[in-house]
């Protein structure tokens, strides 16, 4: 479970500056490939009923996937760090934004009691940092009302040492381990009390090459140097139309193996 969190430039850019986060928010829900997955499935959950959704997203460091329930009159979302600086910045973000269907609140995602009260949650690369996952699961089960539906994305077992990155963001804690099969993930969800979900691969071949543009050269440029700031507005002009070719790719052919597994799975209590 996460504690300690990287400081870098490029999270404090987020945090003191609204702009970069407003940029940085537009650029991931358009490019990253994580966040349009994500999307894709809540918008397949979102289906399930009528009237506005309950989200919870325990988890939620710098909050990029709170842009995709901007729509006040279809969600009202949960969300819990641990990290009181990121919930501060957040609450000042959407207070200042007039957000007023997003709540953060400090608290440790290991420590929910939650019960029958949200109609999706989204589990996004925490359960590495989790030793009991099976326990932190049937948790999140209990909290879902019937129906609900959990969504995990997270490394898989089959990304290496190089790939772990794909994982990443802010934290840089110990970790519990390094990732799931597409088996393992589908048995701990079925420990935890979910019988219904569909388990996938997902960062295939191409997924990985958008993640090389998307995250991974910026990642390492930005760390390089503060000059490369001023480089990133070209960067995106040249390479972005490549990394929207390779996602269309990851998302129109099916992945016998992958860098990291997306569930959806059914709370059928």
């Amino acid at each position: 479970m996460p504690n300690n969190c990287n400081t870098d430039l490029f999270s404090q850019s987020i945090e003191n500056h609204t702009w970069v986060r407003n940029a940085y928010n537009i650029l991931a829900s358009s490019v990253l490939l994580k966040n349009i997955l994500i999307k894709k499935e809540i918008g397949i959950c979102s289906k399930q009923k009528k009237g506005a959704f309950h989200v919870f997203y325990p988890g939620f460091g710098l909050g990029q996937l709170f842009r995709m329930f901007n729509n006040p009159n279809k969600y009202n979302v949960f969300g819990i760090d641990k990290n009181q600086s990121f919930v501060t910045h957040s609450t000042a973000y959407f207070q200042d934004k007039e957000i007023k269907n997003i709540y953060c609140k400090t608290q440790d995602m290991t420590t929910i009691e939650y019960e029958d009260t949200f109609d999706i949650a989204l589990i996004v690369n925490v359960l590495n940092y989790i030793e009991k996952d099976v326990e932190f699961l049937m948790k999140i089960q209990k909290s879902l009302a019937k129906k609900g539906v959990v969504v995990v994305f997270n490394a898989s077992s089959l990304a290496n040492e190089k790939d772990k990155r794909l994982e990443a963001g802010i934290y840089q804690d110990e970790k519990f381990r390094f990732g799931y099969s597409k088996e393992e993930i589908v048995n701990v969800l079925h420990l935890a009390g979910f019988k219904k979900l569909r388990a996938r691969y997902v960062y295939g071949v191409f997924g990985v090459l958008s993640w090389k543009i998307t995250s991974g050269w910026p990642s390492f440029l930005i760390k390089a140097t503060k000059l490369s700031y001023l480089l990133i507005p070209f960067y995106i002009i040249l390479l972005y139309p490549f990394a929207l070719l390779f996602n269309f790719l990851e998302l129109l052919i099916p992945n016998k193996s992958g860098k990291c597994v997306m569930v959806r799975a059914y709370n059928t209590k």
